[in-house]
């Protein structure tokens, strides 16, 4: 892969996008980056314990893992993830105080990341 982690191998074939599949695209992509900042967030100003600590890392790889192979996502995937992403981030992002905002709901990121894979 190129130095660029979000980029697809040298020799792979890029697909052609028009103007708002790319844009679709990238929005994919920050909804991703933003969940993967929750996780963070959390990981560095919460303390949580070993066992959560290990379910916050884990989720964080798998989101890694999905933002890498996001170029390979069919217009359909990048949609399912916008949407179901998306809403997740607002609810978070609803919180005005960071301070008082719930924890992140590993379970409910999992069925989402499940269901935007299918």
């Amino acid at each position: 892969m190129t130095g660029n982690n979000h980029t697809a191998a040298a020799n792979e074939p890029r697909p052609q996008r028009t103007q708002d599949e790319a844009i679709a695209f990238e929005c994919a992509r920050e909804c991703i980056t933003h969940l993967i900042g929750i996780i963070t967030d959390e990981l560095h100003n919460r303390t949580p314990n070993e066992a959560r600590i290990a379910a916050l890392e884990a989720e964080r790889s798998s989101l890694f893992r999905e933002q890498q192979n996001l170029y390979k996502a069919t217009l359909a995937d990048v949609a399912r993830i916008n949407t179901k992403y998306g809403a997740f981030v607002r609810a978070h992002m609803a919180w005005e105080d960071r301070d008082t905002r719930p924890r992140v709901d590993l379970a409910a990121l999992a069925v989402l990341r499940t269901t935007a894979s299918t």
